[in-house]
């Protein structure tokens, strides 16, 4: 079409009212597009422009299509009318002047166009609003087929509107004429609307909608059927001249619609009409360039552009308008999907709803209990349907047949009648009630009765030959075990009638103003509540063996059964359940074993006229208290709920009973106490503290000596209290009355008479009342205890004297014990004594005669002197160790636990006892191997096993026997033992054994079965104690003529303290260092020896014979780096004594002391060396090498 460049959309002449307000401002700029996208549309819509101008046939310039129309109108579909003058503005701005100055148009021509241009777009935009009443986004053609058609109408109808203005603009400015221009026009607009706008509108909507569902083409097949339509346009609008046949020029253009059709077919809507816009892009090209099928036709320029826009028409209708019916089609698929998906799942859901309430029916079948029945009644058969549960009621197995014979002869003839006639009623077809409700009674084959609960309905069909116009066709319920329910309603009947029964006793005890009353009352309900002839309660007196009848009741005839009754004479065996706390049910006593054969029994109940009792018992802290006797002349079955109305009868009864009891004790114990006030010169005092009131009695009055008229306030007390006692006492009663410490007090304080000024001790007592935590009330006593004051005074002084008494008793009472411990001690020391002796005697042989014979050859044969000295010095060290196990076995001194070796223990004692115990005596030692280190003194350990080896050998007959000495990890412990771990020591013999009554008393201190003079019955005693106060226990197993088995249980030693009682020296001499030493001892070989053994090694060594003489020679100045001294020296001080006065002049000294025995060195004076300095213990016989490795490491201590 010539000169068209553009269009714009006309302002509106309609006045506009400036926003009142910011808000309405800024909805107006919420309206208008924003800036950019006003730009990007001026850029776009100038390209349409262009492109439209380009596309124009030559050399005519008719244009065959106007994209400008189609972008102008999406554009303005896609903004809010309010917004559509902005864009008009845009459009016109970019059009005239490219028009002018791009195109070479006249000003006016330009204007005039692009005033039409505007009207199409504007009456378009109107149009396709109105019909489809929505916004832009609304429009979706391509997608919905109504959109699409809507779009379709306003492409045709609207260009007219731009065709008429554009014609008339054309005919006024040039000398075309209007009516050949105003067709291409319109054509050209229809063209340009209907194959830009869908494509532009439905790209700009799927931003907010997917494509359509059903469009799976990927980008590849786009891609192909994109390259597919470029090249069937391109073939045919693209060849120089026409390569067709002349009959067939428009056959080849439509070949391109197999792309198209396939893009509207397996493309998205947008995708489809895109590459129809593109097709007609090439083929509006090619023909403008004057290629392709329709240029080579020869047609003039406007029936060319004709042709050309039907085709375009042609492809871009058939394209979105096949591409809207795909889009629905594929949304009705997707639609009809989604609406079986749904009902699926709705079946889904409803199935498993079945399913559920299947499950939970049958839930509920099992958690009720619930068996089922059916009857096929319209079948005309006899046969029942029951399941499990159903025939495990009636005592049947599940694979039983069931017929209503069997149902019936199944129910308790009693209740036969009624379940029959439930079910006739159920299936009358004449009654209205269908239902089938029925308790009854099933009796088992095996006896059991079950109570049953039928619930079930009936079924009928419409029969008008049928009575009520209809016919049964089944029956069908549920049955279940109702017997627990049926015994608790007749339990709960039994306790109601029990509850009634006993709020009547209550009343009537609640009456009776003493015990007897309320028992005659008692037996009197109970009688007629049993009815029985006699009911009576005995009280069970202290001698265990009657009964004094406090009450009774008795019916005519029934003969008087008060006084005391002997309990024994019921039999035996009654009185033994009565004594348990067990009732005594006798329903027939003629006939019951327990009394059908006792001729008391028979007699007793006799003198009562009874033939049947009933007996309960009341038990008070285990003991029989009280008994409620029922009887009756004829035999007859107690239940058991009359046993526990009796036993209920008799326990409230009493109950009542003591509490009248107590009541009478509580009035006579109020008289008591009143008397007891007036006798002890009790005063009484009440306190009232929130009135301010004092109250005293005429008691208290006299001992404050205040007259009766003279009113008590808190300052006559205060003035009457002693000022050397009122502030205690203000803080004592301050004390009282705090919530917090308070509540009570009890003081002695002195007064001073108000009237008599005399001074008085008085003791007072009392109790402080609160009430929301506030003291309100205070009550107490107060006695005077002056004279009791003057006689504790006295009591003091004779207290101390007897205490002094007491402790020099006490004292020789634990001497005593101790002479008697050692006494028991020196016994088995004594028995030592020969082996002890046999020993020592060997080892002085050996020395004598090694000494001898090395002194013979000594110079002739140096080898065999030094040989037999060594045997010699062998020969000391085992007299050294004979000696220091005898002096540790005899020593007294407090216990002082030290892990012991239990097997070298029991080696030792073992070559200690050999000769001791004698050749006929066979001794071995049995230890367990890993036995662990036990935790005790070993020094009293050993004398215990002295002791029992002693005793273990006096016990064998003729003294001939084998005694073990065995040891253990104890996997087991006596009872009274504390968990642990312990080692067992045993020592057993095969003696004469003892019996159970001495072995009862073996324990006991003094106890002995020897001859007098034989022993001191101390020796077990001592063990046991021994085995107490180490943590561990004794226990002897014996029998006659089996001999005996004494066993130690000692607790195990700390595993990282199994060596600490192990002292262990340096194993070879120190360093050659010259020490000064002073040495002390009076045997004057002991001391030589040692002076020339030290001084061999080097050392100066000073001599000094006592403690004395030692001191004398510290004094003179000598040096000294350490102090050897002897414990037992004569004089008035021993070894200990020297150390103590030497460090006072030498502090923290070094020394030593050698001993044979420390048995006389007190603990005391042993600390006190300890601590004073650097100090170490030798026993003798000492070595030179021992001594030098004890003082070196004495020089190694910091001074």
């Amino acid at each position: 079409m010539p000169g068209r460049t553009g269009s714009a959309v006309k302002p509106s002449h309609r006045k506009r009212q400036p926003p009142a307000s910011a808000e309405a401002r800024a909805a107006l700029a919420g309206s208008l597009p924003a800036a950019p996208m006003v730009v990007l549309f001026a850029l776009v819509y100038l390209g349409a422009v262009l492109l439209g101008s380009g596309l124009s046939l030559r050399p005519s310039a008719a244009a065959t299509v106007w994209p400008a129309a189609g972008v102008y109108l999406a554009a303005l579909l896609l903004v809010p009318a309010r917004g559509w003058m902005v864009l008009v503005a845009a459009a016109a701005a970019v059009q005239v002047p490219a028009a002018v100055l791009v195109l070479g148009r006249p000003p006016a021509l330009a204007a005039g166009l692009a005033a039409a241009s505007a009207g199409q777009a504007v009456a378009g935009a109107m149009l396709v609003r109105y019909l489809a009443r929505k916004g832009a986004h609304g429009i979706a053609p391509g997608q919905r087929l109504r959109d699409t058609l809507i779009l379709g109408c306003g492409a045709l109808l609207a260009p007219a509107v731009g065709a008429t203005l554009s014609a008339a603009a054309v005919s006024m400015v040039t000398s075309a004429r209007f009516l050949p221009t105003w067709p291409m026009w319109w054509a050209a607009g229809v063209l340009g609307t209907l194959v830009v706008a869908p494509p532009v509108l439905a790209a700009a909507r799927t931003g907010d909608q997917p494509d359509s569902a059903g469009a799976t083409a990927g980008w590849a097949e786009t891609i192909l059927v994109f390259a597919l339509a470029v090249a069937g346009g391109g073939f045919s609008f693209w060849q120089p001249g026409s390569p067709f046949h002349p009959t067939l020029p428009l056959l080849p253009p439509f070949l391109t619609f197999l792309p198209l059709i396939w893009a509207a077919l397996r493309l998205a809507p947008v995708r489809a009409m895109l590459c129809a816009a593109l097709l007609g892009l090439v083929a509006t090209s090619g023909t403008a360039l004057g290629f392709g099928a329709y240029a080579g036709l020869g047609l003039p320029p406007i029936k060319l552009a004709v042709l050309l826009q039907m085709y375009l028409f042609i492809t871009a209708a058939v394209t979105q308008l096949l591409a809207a019916t795909t889009a629905e089609r594929r949304d009705a698929v997707a639609g009809l999907a989604r609406a079986n998906a749904g009902l699926e799942a709705t079946v889904a859901a409803r199935t498993a709803a079945l399913a559920d309430q299947a499950a939970a029916f049958r839930l509920a079948l099992d958690a009720g209990d619930l068996g089922t029945w059916r009857w096929e009644i319209g079948q005309g058969s006899g046969s029942l349907i029951w399941d499990a549960r159903c025939k495990v009621l009636f005592g049947l197995p599940p694979d039983a047949a069931v017929d209503y014979a069997l149902w019936a002869g199944r129910i308790v003839p009693e209740d036969r009648a009624a379940a029959e006639a439930g079910v006739v009623r159920a299936t009358d077809p004449t009654v209205a009630d269908d239902d089938y409700v029925c308790a009854y009674r099933v009796r088992h084959p095996d006896g059991t009765v079950l109570w049953t609960a039928a619930l079930g309905r009936a079924f009928f069909e419409p029969d008008p030959a049928a009575p009520g116009g209809r016919r049964v066709v089944r029956i069908l319920g549920t049955i279940r075990d109702i017997s627990a329910q049926r015994r608790a309603d007749e339990a709960r009947r039994a306790h109601e009638d029990l509850n009634r029964y006993l709020l009547g006793l209550a009343e009537h005890l609640r009456a009776a103003s003493t015990g007897r009353d309320a028992v005659a009352a008692a037996c009197l309900a109970l009688g007629h509540a049993l009815g029985a002839g006699r009911v009576s309660v005995g009280e069970w007196q202290p001698d265990d063996q009657h009964g004094l009848v406090v009450g009774e009741w008795r019916g005519d005839g029934m003969p008087a059964g008060t006084g005391q009754h002997r309990l024994a004479d019921m039999g035996a065996a009654g009185l033994a359940l009565l004594l348990r706390g067990q009732a005594l049910v006798l329903d027939d006593v003629a006939t019951d074993p327990r009394t059908a054969n006792q001729l008391d029994a028979q007699r007793y109940f006799g003198t009562l006229g009874s033939r049947a009792c009933l007996c309960v018992p009341l038990m008070r802290d285990g003991c029989l208290r009280a008994v409620l006797l029922a009887g009756d002349a004829a035999p007859r079955a107690w239940t058991d709920a009359q046993i526990v109305l009796a036993r209920e009868t008799l326990a409230r009864t009493w109950q009542a009973v003591e509490r009248l009891r107590a009541d009478r004790a509580l009035a006579e114990s109020e008289t008591r106490l009143r008397l007891a006030t007036d006798i002890g010169q009790v005063g009484i005092f009440d306190y009232d503290l929130r009135r301010g009131e004092i109250h005293w009695d005429e008691r208290l009055r006299a001992i404050w000596a205040l007259p009766a008229d003279v009113p008590v306030t808190m300052d006559i007390i205060r003035r009457g209290v002693h000022p050397d006692d009122a502030a205690c006492q203000e803080e004592l009663r301050a004390a009282a009355l705090d919530p917090v410490t308070g509540g009570g007090y009890d003081t002695q304080y002195r007064i001073i008479g108000i009237g008599d000024g005399v001074e008085r001790h008085v003791a007072a007592k009392g109790r402080v009342f609160f009430d929301a935590g506030q003291a309100v009330r205070v009550l107490g006593t107060v006695i005077d205890v002056t004279a009791q004051r003057a006689a504790e005074a006295v009591l003091a002084r004779d207290k101390l004297e007897l205490e002094r008494l007491v402790a020099d008793r006490t004292a020789a009472l634990r001497a005593t014990e101790a002479r008697l411990a050692q006494a028991a001690k020196m016994e088995a020391l004594g028995r030592l004594a020969g082996g002890i002796a046999h020993d020592f005697n060997n080892v002085l042989q050996t020395v004598q005669g090694s000494v001898g014979l090395a002194s013979r050859r000594l110079a002739s044969d140096p080898e065999a002197a030094e040989r037999l000295l060594a045997m010699a010095a062998d020969a000391t060290e085992r007299g050294a160790a004979v000696t220091s196990r005898l002096l540790s076995f005899s020593r007294r001194s407090e216990l002082v636990a030290t892990p012991v070796d239990a097997a070298s223990l029991l080696k030792d004692l073992a070559q200690l006892l050999h000769h001791t115990l004698g050749p006929s005596v066979t001794l071995s030692v049995a230890c367990r191997p890993g036995v662990p280190a036990l935790l005790a003194d070993a020094g009293q350990l050993e004398a215990v096993l002295v002791n029992l080896a002693n005793n273990a050998r006096d016990a064998l007959p003729g003294g001939h026997g084998t005694i073990t000495l065995g040891a253990e990890a104890a996997a087991a412990r006596p009872g009274d033992l504390a968990a642990g771990d312990y080692v067992r020591l045993w020592i057993m013999d095969d003696g004469e054994g003892m019996s159970s009554d001495v072995l009862a008393r073996v324990t006991e201190p003094f106890f002995t079965t020897k001859a007098r003079g034989k022993g001191t019955g101390l020796g077990l005693a001592m063990a046991h104690g021994f085995a107490q106060q180490s943590g561990g226990a004794l226990s002897i197993e014996s029998r006659v003529g089996q001999g005996t088995t004494v066993s130690l249980w000692l607790p195990w030693a700390p595993a990282d303290g199994a060596a600490a009682g192990v002292a262990a020296g340096p194993e070879q001499a120190p360093g050659r260092r010259r020490l000064a030493m002073l040495l002390v001892d009076d045997e004057d070989g002991v001391r030589t020896v040692l002076a020339e053994a030290l001084a061999d090694q080097g050392h100066a060594v000073t001599e000094a014979e006592d403690a004395a003489s030692a001191l004398a020679r510290i004094d003179s100045g000598i040096a000294a780096d350490v102090l050897v001294t002897d414990l037992s020296m004569p004089g008035s001080m021993d070894g200990l004594a020297l150390i103590r006065e030497t460090r006072r002049r030498r502090p923290r000294l070094p020394a030593v002391l050698i001993t044979g025995h420390a048995g006389g060195a007190p603990p005391a004076a042993l600390r006190d060396a300890v601590g004073g300095g650097p100090f170490a213990m030798v026993r003798k016989p000492a070595s030179v090498t021992a001594l030098e490795a004890e003082i070196a490491a004495l020089l190694e201590v910091p001074a």
